[in-house]
């Protein structure tokens, strides 16, 4: 009906972006979990998979028919090229559903970007990440909240107005403001710089005009011609973009640092495994030793769910292991094995 190649691959692609790092990643544990669950998980990634290779066969049509081939079953058609497009099936869109994860992915994005500005680590637990967002999205993002936790790798959201996670600037655009207010201009920034700017960012971010008083004549300032700069509150880092501000907390108790340590032991762990080249479900045991014994007895359960070792040992490895190495983990050298 329309032909539009461009746009249509640019949503592909967004598509396929969002699955394999939204979806998958956030599906780990349903895939290691087993019975219904691992089972439901896989069957949606099996038809996302599915119809991706539908899709994406007009533009990659090799590629899509080695998807296809690797995917299809007896009853499919034999080849990507012959089976009919897909269809929309609007009785299982759930645009609540939809707008609560878009809002939870917007959160999630700031999040990160807070938390690189304070060179914090996603594998680093934090305690609190807060967030100020139109009312209406706020039952949306509590309905996912556990997702939105474990994307940040937070334990608790608190969601509050703007001012309460930052001051904010407001800076008038010099292009705009200067050619109207011509040398009053330098008096229009002298004037926002002596007031409490708050409520007009505020007001600003909801896309809402404001006004200031410049001897005696009204000038609005708008949305789109005023840069608007959050100043976080002490022991937060904050960023803002739109109607949304989102902010971590910065302090790392020593608790919430050795949980950090477990989850990057984890992933050597996981590493090693990777390049044992072991199965994603093959049952291993593990030795950890080194300067870390006084917090780890703690971790041992979730080391072992995390790495699916049957047994994890804090002696020296023996000399029949899989595979070996040495790692630094905050400074002290760890020497990490695994048996198959």
């Amino acid at each position: 009906e329309q032909y539009d190649a461009t746009g249509t691959s640019r949503a592909i692609a967004a598509f396929v972006d969002v699955l394999s790092n939204w979806y998958v990643r956030r599906s780990r544990d349903r895939f290691w979990a087993g019975g219904e669950e691992a089972q439901a998980a896989l069957a949606t990634l099996y038809e996302a998979l599915k119809t991706v290779s539908l899709l994406v066969a007009p533009y990659m049509p090799f590629l899509a028919e080695q998807l296809w081939q690797n995917l299809r079953t007896a009853q499919d058609a034999d080849s990507v090229h012959l089976a009919l497009f897909p269809q929309v099936d609007e009785g299982l869109l759930d645009e609540k559903l939809s707008r609560a994860m878009a809002t939870v992915q917007k959160v999630v994005s700031l999040g990160h970007a807070a938390r690189q500005q304070a060179s914090l680590k996603v594998r680093q637990p934090l305690q609190k990440v807060v967030v100020a967002l139109p009312p209406n999205e706020a039952e949306g993002l509590r309905s996912l909240e556990a997702d939105l936790l474990g994307e940040l790798n937070v334990k608790e959201l608190e969601i509050v107005t703007g001012e309460a996670l930052a001051t904010y600037r407001v800076g008038p655009d010099p292009a705009v403001y200067g050619k109207t207010l011509g040398k009053r201009f330098p008096q229009l920034r002298q004037l926002l710089a002596g007031m409490d700017q708050t409520p007009l960012a505020l007001a600003l971010l909801r896309g809402e005009n404001a006004t200031v008083m410049l001897e005696g004549e009204e000038v609005t300032l708008t949305p789109d011609t005023v840069l608007v700069v959050p100043e976080p509150r002490a022991g937060y880092a904050v960023l803002q973009e739109d109607v949304y501000t989102v902010g971590v907390t910065t302090e790392v108790t020593e608790a919430l640092k050795h949980e950090g340590l477990a989850r990057e032991l984890v992933r050597q762990l996981n590493q090693l495994r990777k390049d044992a080249d072991l199965t994603l479900t093959d049952r291993i045991e593990i030795w950890v030793e080194g300067e870390i014994n006084g917090w780890l007895a703690e971790y041992i359960d979730y080391l072992k769910e995390k790495t699916l070792a049957t047994a994890l040992h804090t002696s020296a490895a023996p000399d029949d292991v899989t595979a070996r190495t040495t790692v630094d983990l905050d400074g002290n050298e760890v020497r990490l094995a695994l048996k198959k």
